[in-house]
């Protein structure tokens, strides 16, 4: 049981860290106003 969830703990990591590194490459290519447009809404 141990070396699964250990997996599965570092693939959500895995995919947590790709997720953070296209979010902050979208941030850095498109302007602040559009970004906090689109957050609002949402």
């Amino acid at each position: 049981m141990a070396p699964r969830i250990s997996l599965a703990l570092f693939l959500s990591l895995n995919l947590l860290f790709s997720l953070t590194l296209l979010l902050k490459a979208l941030v850095l290519k498109i302007p602040c106003r559009s970004v906090y447009a689109l957050m609002f809404s949402m």
